[in-house]
């Protein structure tokens, strides 16, 4: 077991190599450098990297201010559910009730890989490859379909 010091310190190691190994990989196939993440243009909807001690995610948050928007943007995606469970292999795994490490209650769709540590060294290089892989499909996907995403999105914030 880790201080809680100790935990922080691999933690910033392990996101710092980790943004230098998909840096110089995105930039190799063409993309830009940095992830989407944040950054979608739909309020309160994002992608995600997630790491626990014994389980590993990527994939979307649906987290907006008001039940009601989650709720909408909750039943878009159920909408684009086949295509996206299609693309991804019908592993994703739907959560409407996910709760994070902060203790916020988010609507989570994600892939997850059991049994990888960020606390385990040795795991880094298949955590690297699982979340550049998987993020760039789902940042792909997402590209893809996010005007339909969106669409209605006036009625969503009017609705509150």
């Amino acid at each position: 077991m880790y201080s809680k010091e100790e935990a922080q310190i691999i933690r910033k190691r392990f996101w710092a190599d980790f943004d230098t190994y998909s840096k110089k990989r995105r930039r190799r196939i063409g993309k830009r450098s940095s992830w989407m993440l944040h950054n979608t243009g739909i309020k309160g909807f994002s992608l995600k990297f997630d790491t626990n001690n014994n389980a590993i995610q990527v994939g979307f948050d649906i987290a907006s201010k008001g039940l009601q928007r989650q709720l909408k943007y909750y039943d878009k995606m159920q909408s684009l559910k086949a295509l996206l469970d299609e693309e991804f292999n019908h592993q994703l795994i739907w959560n409407d009730h996910f709760l994070t490490e902060s203790g916020k209650e988010v609507f989570r769709i994600y892939i997850e890989k059991p049994g990888l540590s960020l606390f385990k060294e040795s795991d880094w290089k298949l955590i690297f490859e699982f979340f550049f892989n998987q993020m760039n499909r789902l940042e792909d996907w997402f590209l893809e379909y996010k005007d339909i995403i969106k669409m209605n999105e006036e009625e969503i914030f009017n609705n509150e």
